[in-house]
């Protein structure tokens, strides 16, 4: 039974006013030293073990005058992404990892210049603008499908290698206007090097500079110079063109800040291009992975999705305007990331003191919010180890607390992608659920491991089978 007695509603305390309160939340009562490292390495069992034994609000002691906060409740998740989200910024030991392969992109800028740049960036992000991306992103998806279609019956398959691949193809053809599927080899492999040396990082004691030439630096250098290939690669072609498709990368390199005639420079548009490149394939490529496997688990489930499936779109390719006919479809794809949000967590620092659900919050301590934790708080999620699209039935969704579930975080720092990530996921789930059945290899421990997203901890091996008969 999990313990949850700070159940206080929250004080929204703006970033200028000092705290009432002079309690620091429970949680383990002697310095953690060595746990700290641990909790860094585990940090979903550490956490939850903690989340059982103290409840939604958490202290951790790490060594005298400093430590970190946990918040779970989603009223003080509120608070910290929303109503007094100017009283928390990314932290330091995020940005700088990130920022070395991400450079000022946004998810890595903070201030001003992160205004400037969301601002430039947002109307490329408008719900009109994703439904012209519609019939391109189908496209993508079903060039992928007839792929695997020319695949031997049974075919084994590494499921998130697989997703990755499915994802890539689609963000550089929606995005970019440009088939990427060529550079995935080389992409991939540099990106799984480039995301272990910044979780490496994040969770090492000691920041270790960029510039120090350790073999693990050198190692990373090389590899961000494969992805920088890549992103310089397609800004090059795109410079060539003399008729240029309408896709995002036009609507960015066209763009200008609010009243000027500047727009982007080339490094900041190689910032911006490797932010989507890495972070908008990745998620969906985890959701969908997430999705399947979770489906594969609970074929009661899958044939309920088969029949809507076969109802709206009769063996056809799911496309942009089908989706609202599709719920079913949507709330599994909600109920997956529910259990497996790819960005599990989401750190911030205390800019000044605040109180939150009654305990004081210091100023300059790590402040954290973990979708993984809140998306199974049993007081708005019974069985929250289970899988429920029913969850999200209509009636139900409308009873969550607002930030019950936030698979796309919140407050201005929100994900800018979002209606593209979700059209995406539903869009591919329904088109190769029709021609696929996703078989799991028997023996295999599925476990999730919490780095800079939430991936299987081992690769997610399943048996391609074709369906036997058009659905």
């Amino acid at each position: 039974m999990m313990v949850s007695d700070n159940g206080a509603m929250p004080v929204s305390v703006s970033s200028a006013t000092q705290s009432t309160a002079t309690r620091r939340p429970p949680g383990p009562d002697r310095y953690l030293y060595g746990k700290t490292i641990e909790g860094m390495r585990d940090a979903l069992n550490f956490n939850m073990i903690n989340w059982k034994n103290y409840g939604d609000s958490i202290y951790f002691p790490a060594f005298p005058g400093f430590g970190w906060y946990l918040f779970v409740h989603p009223s003080a998740v509120e608070q910290i992404l929303q109503t007094n989200q100017s009283n928390y910024q990314k932290p330091m030991r995020f940005l700088q990892p990130f920022g070395y392969l991400g450079g000022r992109g946004l998810l890595t800028n903070e201030g001003e210049h992160w205004r400037k740049q969301r601002r430039l960036i947002q109307p490329s992000f408008h719900r009109e603008r994703l439904a012209a991306l519609g019939d391109a992103m189908s496209q993508a998806v079903c060039q992928h499908v007839q792929e695997w279609e020319k695949l031997p019956e049974g075919q084994i398959i590494d499921l998130f290698s697989e997703m990755s691949k499915l994802t890539f193809r689609v963000i550089g053809r929606t995005l970019f206007g440009d088939d990427l599927s060529d550079k995935a080899p080389a992409f991939f492999t540099s990106l799984e090097h480039s995301i272990e040396h910044i979780s490496n990082r994040m969770n090492s004691p000691v920041l270790i500079p960029d510039w120090l030439p350790t073999p693990a630096n050198q190692r990373f250098h090389q590899h961000r110079n494969v992805l920088d290939d890549v992103v310089y690669g397609i800004i090059e072609r795109r410079q060539s063109l003399k008729e240029p498709p309408q896709d995002l990368l036009d609507m960015l390199m066209k763009s200008t800040f609010e009243g000027t005639d500047e727009g982007m420079n080339i490094r900041q548009l190689r910032d911006e291009i490797m932010t989507l490149l890495i972070s908008g394939h990745e998620t969906v490529a985890l959701s969908l992975t997430w999705a399947l496997f979770l489906l594969g688990e609970n074929r009661h489930v899958e044939a309920v999705l088969l029949d809507e499936l076969k109802s709206v779109l009769d063996g056809n390719p799911a496309k942009m305007e089908n989706l609202p006919k599709l719920p079913y479809n949507k709330m599994v794809y909600n109920e997956a990331l529910r259990l497996y949000p790819p960005i599990w967590g989401q750190p911030r620092e205390a800019i000044a003191e605040d109180e939150i659900q009654g305990f004081r919050v210091e100023k300059g301590l790590p402040v954290t919010v973990c979708q993984y934790f809140t998306h199974r708080h049993p007081e708005f999620f019974p069985e929250p180890e289970r899988f429920n699209p029913e969850r999200f039935l209509p009636e139900n969704e409308a009873q969550l607390p607002k930030f019950a579930f936030f698979p796309f975080g919140g407050g201005s720092r929100s994900c800018i992608g979002n209606h593209f990530a979700m059209a995406e996921g539903q869009m591919a789930l329904a088109t190769i659920l029709q021609r696929f059945k996703f078989e799991l290899l028997a023996g295999q421990n599925v476990e999730p491991k919490a780095g800079c997203t939430l991936r299987p901890a081992k690769p997610i091996k399943v048996r391609l089978l074709k369906r036997t008969a058009p659905l």
